[in-house]
């Protein structure tokens, strides 16, 4: 039922949640953090989370403020297809609607596990990154690289950063 989304989400720490507001905070966002779970009830802000670590991921204009139920599912149904899946997280109806509805630790839950998965590719970047030059692949060398290649003229619309996209994530 409802409450299991919810549980989920509680098995962090408070240690944890903490450290998420703090890095969260280094974010430059459009607008001010009054709410946590009410101003990221319609996906703006975590697009603008995204888009600040991989900012050729995220299409901002896909996202526009919204306090109707129906455009905050529209965004986050979006964000989920669109960049979320791309950096290996998937959110299910429920956890949309969880976070739409402002319930609590709902945006903490999906947020923690953004942060991970960019602190993974930092690490990943670090460890690899020492001869390499970013033009070569950088954090994209497992990913889309057969497609990247063959793309032509779209290829700067590849799905992670590469080149000076690198710069926030290393």
């Amino acid at each position: 039922g409802k409450l299991k989304c919810t549980e989920l989400k509680m098995s962090a720490d408070d240690d944890e949640i903490q450290d998420l507001y703090v890095w969260v905070d280094q974010v430059p966002l459009s607008r001010p953090k009054r709410n946590i779970a009410r101003d990221f009830s319609d996906a703006v802000l975590t697009a603008e989370t995204v888009h600040y670590f991989y900012p050729k991921l995220v299409e901002m204009h896909n996202y526009s403020a919204a306090n109707s139920n129906s455009q905050k599912m529209y965004n986050w149904q979006t964000l989920n297809k669109k960049v979320l899946r791309r950096l290996g997280i998937t959110l299910s109806q429920q956890e949309i609607d969880a976070l739409c509805n402002c319930q609590p630790m709902a945006v903490e839950g999906l947020l923690l596990r953004l942060k991970h998965r960019i602190e993974a590719d930092k690490a990943r970047l670090r460890g690899e990154g020492g001869s390499r030059s970013p033009s070569s692949g950088g954090d994209n060398s497992s990913r889309g690289s057969s497609r990247g290649s063959s793309r032509g003229p779209t290829a700067d619309r590849d799905p992670l950063p590469r080149g000076g996209g690198d710069r926030r994530v290393a």
